[in-house]
């Protein structure tokens, strides 16, 4: 249901079961050797979008907060070796891999922990940069 420019709807999202293509994945990124780990994970490939990281974000980030609300982690995974994973995907290289996300439920139960956030008062100015109060 996420939006796109255009409504063009450029993503195309390969759901990843097999554990050999999910244990290379995870050797193609060195920052996602939990992918191997994951009972799945969605690529999310773009293909003929102008700016394809925005519309593939709006697409990524629902599905990462409806995965969360329903007790399923999911994490954004980055420095991908593009080429290869879209080679083992059977992608074509026109297409810009935005990222592959894996989905599982977290060893820990949801617990009652606040994720830590800056306050609004350092991240926020009224009219102009730096003016941190209302006038």
């Amino acid at each position: 249901m996420a939006p796109s420019s255009k409504n063009s709807q450029p993503w195309q999202f390969v759901v990843i079961r097999n554990k050999e293509t999910l244990n290379k994945i995870a050797s193609l990124t060195p920052t996602g050797a939990h992918i191997a780990k994951a009972p799945l994970a969605i690529a999310i490939l773009m293909d003929g979008a102008k700016l394809p990281e925005i519309d593939g974000t709006r697409a990524i980030h629902n599905m990462v907060l409806a995965a969360w609300e329903l007790g399923i982690g999911a994490c954004w995974v980055t420095n991908f070796y593009e080429d290869a994973v879209k080679d083992l995907l059977g992608a074509p290289q026109r297409m810009k891999l935005v990222t592959v996300i894996p989905f599982g439920y977290p060893k820990e139960p949801k617990t009652k922990r606040k994720k830590m956030r800056k306050p609004l008062e350092e991240i926020v100015s009224y009219e102009r940069l730096g003016e941190h109060s209302p006038k």
